[in-house]
């Protein structure tokens, strides 16, 4: 099965890395360590308020391991 949500992204030095929800700068490079949002705007809220709007919102799906 397949989640969708927003996640929070943001180019440092060419490398896209996400928003980890530890602090304004603290963003990670692999997805699976980002904070996702169920609505577009509350990611843009948390990019605008928290992060100094540097960055960008973006939709992404993530899948689950079938057990």
């Amino acid at each position: 099965m397949t989640h969708f949500g927003w996640v929070i992204e943001r180019y440092v030095n060419s490398v896209l890395l996400y928003w980890s929800g530890r602090g304004p700068d603290n963003f990670l490079p692999k997805h699976d360590d980002a904070i996702l949002f169920a609505r577009e705007q509350d990611a843009a809220v948390v990019l605008s308020r928290i992060c100094g709007g540097y960055g960008r919102v973006t939709q992404h799906g993530f899948m689950e391991e079938e057990r």
